[in-house]
């Protein structure tokens, strides 16, 4: 890193941790130090939102999101009670051979080595080797003479589950920062840093907020600023409130199609911030609703729907 870069990128860390601060210098900094992030990843995949607000077509947050449109997609093709029976014997979709390949980093390690024998580097390793691609056709071939004794059962295990995880936490993502800016010898408290954690989470979830993605076969998904609980008591104080009240996260969203021509849409939290949205939502995003679980109590109702912004004591408010 220049010199001149390092004086500059200096400027905006000691803003950060002196609380004085918007979402300007945390895509300032993060787009300062994105060339130079060396390896990590999470940081590496924040930054790249500021550098590319268009359709991402890669990434932490893609992998995630492909992982689970792919998962449905041999789901509602092969596993429903109505579903072909899939045949090894012969060419399978390629993207079958993809899935499998992203669900080995869902696998606990411990649970491959006892089941099959195998390490997740040993597996991932055998979908290369024993599977034959033919890209014109977009279909591979399993080379069932290279198979020994139960060599299809964790190929087989792959496809069987469906699980979503974080593609990221808040804490992660606060651990790659004070990474990078040891890496790039800034001068920095940490403490001071990880005081301003809400205000970065946030300023990096409106990064993600309505941002759009190109999967495999031309799908779409996108992600989209959510709580986990959006209505809550109103006669509960904010400060009391609890996990009840709701956390806010970035919920991805993709969009497959049934084989009958309708629209499923899956949903799942794709990062997690830990910030209760009670302390860091501004308080015109809550409406009075009607709970029908709890018809004798008075509630608020988030609404995150629309344009969000940083508010100017740090908060989500909507534009």
């Amino acid at each position: 890193m220049k010199a001149s870069e390092r004086i500059k990128a200096q400027k905006v860390v000691d803003k950060i941790q002196a609380g004085n601060f918007d979402e300007n210098d945390i895509d300032n900094l993060f787009m300062r130090l994105r060339a130079y992030s060396a390896g990590h990843l999470v940081f590496r995949e924040a930054a790249d939102f500021v550098a590319h607000n268009d359709a991402r077509d890669r990434g932490l947050l893609n992998e995630s999101l492909e992982n689970i449109y792919l998962s449905f997609k041999y789901f509602l093709e092969y596993a429903m009670p109505d579903a072909q029976a899939l045949n090894v014997s012969n060419p399978i979709p390629i993207y079958i051979k993809k899935l499998m390949k992203y669900q080995v980093d869902k696998c606990k390690p411990e649970y491959l080595r006892e089941k099959f024998n195998v390490t997740p580097e040993k597996l991932r390793s055998r979908i290369d080797t024993f599977f034959k691609d033919d890209k014109k056709s977009q279909t591979t071939q399993l080379q069932l003479f290279k198979l020994g004794k139960d060599g299809f059962a964790p190929f087989q295990y792959l496809v069987s589950f469906i699980v979503s995880y974080p593609a990221f936490t808040g804490d992660q993502l606060l651990d790659d920062l004070l990474a990078v800016l040891r890496l790039n010898a800034l001068s920095f408290d940490e403490q001071a840093i990880v005081a301003q954690k809400p205000i970065i989470l946030l300023c990096v979830m409106l990064l993600m907020h309505e941002a759009r993605f190109v999967l495999a076969h031309g799908a779409t998904a996108e992600c989209r600023v959510a709580v986990e609980e959006a209505v809550i008591n109103k006669d509960t104080p904010h400060e009391q409130a609890g996990p009840e009240a709701g956390l806010i996260q970035v919920k991805g969203t993709v969009t497959l199609l049934r084989p009958n021509g309708s629209p499923l849409q899956v949903s799942y939290p794709i990062f997690q911030s830990g910030l209760s949205a009670v302390d860091y939502c501004d308080a015109s995003l809550f409406d009075v609703g009607f709970n029908p679980e709890t018809p004798e109590l008075n509630t608020l109702r988030l609404d995150l729907a629309g344009d969000l912004f940083l508010s100017v004591d740090g908060k989500l408010g909507r534009a």
